[in-house]
């Protein structure tokens, strides 16, 4: 990333200096500084100044997820960012009044956008975690009185794991989630724990500049697959992927997305900007389908999406069904070599504590509920799903 973006200074915490010191003949930069940064002010009094810029400038470069392929440097700008912040502030019905708890990465739009210069632009309070932790995080939503925040759903699972979560979260105002499915017995948990608050599934991307779609409160038991509607400025449309035509209602195709929250494209990288953008179209590689009342619902990644002898399984219906058996905590399920069919299904599942899981009871599970080729062949139990930093599981390390 620092090469691919050409950062000329870097500012660092001293713990990472080491880390630093290892690779700094291969880095492009000048000057190096370490918490606390006063001597970076007095060099440099410009940097304490305001600076020009237009809506259409760039205002930083986000690196994608990195969950296929090398990151890609997404150009926020300016426009993108107060663009989100007043839609969380319309779609959550948020004030300066609002005090939120960062319990994600600052390095991903969620924490940044959805939540810290959210704050900023409202004037509200950010109170930020160095590290996510379940009990502390109750811990703080309680002593700080957290008002809002965004997390993924294995966040907030772990949150009610928690056996005193109940004595937290009465101060909770408005709730959104996103970035993985959601299972509606967490959805109702969620709704049983924290009655007043308004809950939200949001859907977006890096390049998205956070949201493009959000599910209103009064939705999320009914429509638990959902993730709502389009933000009020944004389009969106799906494309099926093989003949480039318009999708028709319920159809599954590529979704597309165009509006001021979409990036101009991909720092130094033509090739990628070109394959992913087009006449104010930004191509998310997620497949889904749109319901004619206007409700988005995300199938899967174009790239995980199972072919197993012409027939193509969503893993997003598999994983769904699999979060709903009891003893299942979580679970991904990818696509694995098959001799025969060319891909077989393979479910990856972490159990409740203190939950048994048989695989065979797992797959019976499936087959009762899905058509017989969706259930799965293999099922490993593991301790935990692989995820990266901003919580999204890392399927090529399950295949």
């Amino acid at each position: 990333m620092l090469q691919n973006s050409g950062a000329r200074v870097l500012l660092t915490n001293p713990e990472w200096w080491p880390a630093v010191e290892a690779i700094r003949d291969r880095l492009p930069c000048e000057a190096y500084y370490r918490t606390p940064y006063p001597e970076l002010f007095a060099e440099s009094p410009a940097l304490a100044g305001p600076s020009p810029a237009g809506e259409d400038d760039t205002a930083f470069i986000m690196y994608t997820s990195w969950t296929t392929g090398r990151p890609k440097g997404a150009m926020g700008t300016h426009l993108g960012i107060i663009n989100s912040a007043i839609t969380y502030e319309r779609c959550f019905r948020l004030s300066g009044h609002q005090r939120t708890l960062v319990a994600v990465p600052l390095f991903h739009v969620t924490g940044l956008i959805a939540q810290m210069l959210t704050m900023a632009y409202l004037g509200g309070t950010t109170v930020i975690m160095r590290t996510f932790n379940a009990a502390e995080a109750l811990r703080l939503i309680e002593a700080e009185r957290i008002t809002y925040m965004v997390a993924a759903p294995t966040v907030l699972v772990m949150l009610m794991l928690q056996p005193d979560h109940r004595r937290a979260g009465s101060s909770l105002q408005a709730l959104g989630y996103g970035g993985a499915p959601i299972a509606s017995e967490t959805v109702r948990q969620l709704r049983e724990w924290l009655p007043g608050c308004r809950l939200h599934n949001v859907y977006g991307l890096t390049e998205t500049s956070s949201p493009a779609t959000c599910l209103p409160d009064a939705d999320v038991l009914a429509r638990v697959s959902s993730v709502g509607w389009p933000i009020p400025t944004a389009e969106v449309r799906t494309v099926e992927v093989e003949s480039g035509r318009d999708g028709a209602p319920d159809e599954v195709g590529e979704l597309w997305i165009k509006g001021p929250m979409v990036v101009p494209g991909y720092w130094a990288n033509p090739e990628a900007t070109a394959a992913a953008m087009g006449d104010g179209w930004l191509r998310t590689g997620d497949l889904a389908k749109i319901d004619p009342d206007g409700y988005v619902t995300i199938m899967d990644r174009i790239k995980d999406m199972i072919n197993r002898g012409g027939e193509k399984i969503f893993c997003v219906e598999v994983e769904e069904v699999l979060c709903a058996h009891p003893a299942v905590l979580e679970a991904a399920v990818v696509g694995v070599p098959d001799p025969v069919y060319g891909e077989a299904v393979k479910a990856c599942v972490v159990p409740r504590p203190g939950a048994t899981i048989d695989p065979d009871d797992i797959r019976a599970w499936v087959r009762e509920r899905l058509a017989k080729f969706k259930a799965p062949r293999d099922v490993a139990v593991l301790d935990a799903l692989p995820r990266n930093p901003n919580g999204k599981v890392v399927k090529g390390l399950l295949r």
